[in-house]
């Protein structure tokens, strides 16, 4: 079953990956007013954003690991990622009336670039390249 899921996600990682960023980009620049939340915990939002750049990180570290065999890329595609997140807010203020640039959700996007790419060292680690 598993050796299932992994030739699954080595022919389909790209695929997968940019799925995952063009949905990153769409969530951030869709306007507020069509998303319905209705959790208004203080933070929540930085979780969320957390939570999508530890996903979107992921997937590109697996995608470089197993699809092109490119473990030397990993610094600078931690630092394309991390600068991609600040891109997203600069168009958040500039392209849309309803969100805007906030310092806090760069940093909470960089916070989970960092945080995927300790996670995906120590299963690469544990397991090797192999078998992540």
């Amino acid at each position: 079953m598993l050796m299932r899921i992994k030739k699954l996600l080595e022919r389909n990682a790209l695929i997968i990956t940019i799925l995952i960023t063009i949905s990153v980009v769409v969530i951030s620049i869709v306007p507020t007013d069509s998303i319905q939340v209705s959790v208004k915990t203080k933070g929540t939002d930085k979780i969320a954003h957390v939570l999508m750049y530890f996903i979107l990180t992921f997937f590109w570290l697996l995608t470089f690991n197993l699809s092109f065999k490119k473990r030397n890329f990993n610094t600078l595609l931690l630092i394309t990622i991390a600068i991609f997140g600040m891109f997203i807010e600069i168009l958040q203020e500039t392209i849309t009336e309803s969100r805007e640039f906030d310092w806090y959700d760069g940093l909470a996007n960089t916070l989970g670039v960092l945080i995927a790419f300790v996670f995906f060292n120590i299963l690469h680690r544990k397991f090797g390249t192999r078998e992540i």
